[in-house]
């Protein structure tokens, strides 16, 4: 259905968002080991780039954004990829291993992958330490490694550090500054770290919510740790709520371990208690750590029996998959692509890492689910499907 007001109108209007933040403390450093490979050359812009991804875990969105950056990889001329297959998936071992193929140190292109370079923590404490130690071996002490793409906040926490030899490209992370992987602003305080930025987020998309809705109790679950709630930005959803005169009611959970199932426990113990508290919306932080696929009218059936909204910091894919409303950054398209060709073009002519832009430029982008209004018996109004940049009228059962 074409939008008569794109949200990106509405959007206009808002505040843009003051971000801030404090560098990570660093770990023991790892010096260059003397003997360290030859880098291959090749590359009409300069040095090749031999290249990891490495990623918190296996994730749908992940494999999105790695399939639009390859493409954007072939357009730019850094790599020639024939035909990038719709279902990759960066823990596919079979399509790893046919990618690294097409892209190892011994053929064309500007951008080599080896099937040994793929990381996946399996969002473990013990994985993402593994990944560290994998990364840190490669790049220090064995010299066969430039790049890292990191899919994920936790491994970002764990490889954004300036004695890591390699550069570090995190493409996923909803609150760089206060989770301490780089300063505010667009271009990185860091020697040789680099953050996909979006220069508004989660007290746009809340005050888009509320313009909506007209919710006067905001209920919200936070993980227990102070870590992983600067990941989710738990700061600029108080701060919302306090000049907004909305009344935050928080439910601490413990569901950002490894253990998905005690994850998904905690998850459903917090949606029973905020159903029960007189909430009349509630805003669900990004959680990566929940099992996958998610189909959230059925996990959170205690707020469609109370016809209670609720909206999504995870964006527009949680809404095809039964999400009442979300904002968010195109990311699963060619202009994400672009912006890591872009990036890594910059890496291979030399540009400086702080001279290089963070900010992912993209319109912000509304999205509602008919079907889960319908349930909640909310019936948008006008400028609620007129704002709709993307109107869902089933929800997908699936995580593609």
């Amino acid at each position: 259905m074409p939008s008569l007001f794109p949200a990106r109108w509405l959007l206009a209007a808002l505040a843009a968002l003051t971000l801030c933040g404090a560098p990570l403390a660093q770990p023991a450093p790892h010096l260059p080991d003397q003997g360290a490979a030859a880098r291959p050359t090749g590359c009409a812009l300069g040095q090749r780039l031999r290249v990891a991804v490495a990623e918190d875990g296996p994730y749908g969105h992940y494999d999105a954004i790695f399939r639009y950056t390859l493409s954007a990889l072939d357009r730019y001329g850094l790599a020639r990829i024939p035909r990038v297959p719709s279902n990759v998936s960066i823990d596919d071992r079979d399509i790893v291993l046919w990618l690294t193929s097409k892209l190892s140190e011994r053929g064309p292109g500007c951008v080599t992958f080896a099937p040994d370079r793929f990381y996946n923590a399996g969002w473990r404490e013990e994985g993402y330490r593994a990944v560290r130690d994998a990364i840190y071996e490669r790049a220090n002490k064995r010299g066969d490694l430039d790049l890292v793409l990191v899919f994920g906040d936790r491994l970002a926490r764990e490889l954004a550090h300036d004695d890591l030899s390699a550069k570090v490209l995190v493409l996923t992370s909803f609150n760089p500054e206060q989770t301490g992987l780089v300063g505010p602003g667009e271009f990185s305080d860091r020697r040789n770290v680099l953050v996909r930025k979006n220069p508004d987020n989660v007290e746009t998309a809340l005050k888009i919510y509320q313009r909506l809705t007209r919710f006067e109790r905001l209920g919200v679950i936070l993980d227990s740790h102070e870590r992983n709630q600067a990941m989710v930005g738990a700061d600029k959803i108080r701060h919302f709520a306090a000049g907004a005169g909305v009344r935050l009611e928080e439910c601490p959970a413990n569901y950002m371990t490894g253990d998905t199932k005690a994850n998904l426990a905690e998850f459903r113990r917090c949606v029973g208690i905020l159903a029960q508290s007189g909430v009349d919306a509630v805003y669900l932080t990004a959680n990566s750590s929940l099992p996958q696929p998610r189909y959230w009218t059925d996990e959170l059936n205690p707020l469609v029996q109370g016809n209670i909204p609720f909206f999504s910091q995870g964006g527009l894919r949680d809404v095809r998959h039964g999400m009442l409303m979300g904002v968010g950054y195109d990311t699963e398209s060619d202009l994400m692509g672009d912006f890591v060709a872009r990036t890594v073009r910059a890496i291979i002519a030399g540009v400086p890492v702080g001279q290089i832009s963070q900010y992912f430029h993209s319109p912000m982008l509304l999205a509602l689910n008919l079907q889960t209004a319908a349930l909640l018996n909310y019936q948008p109004s006008f400028e609620s499907l007129g704002a709709s940049d993307r109107i869902y009228y089933v929800t997908e059962r699936g995580d593609q």
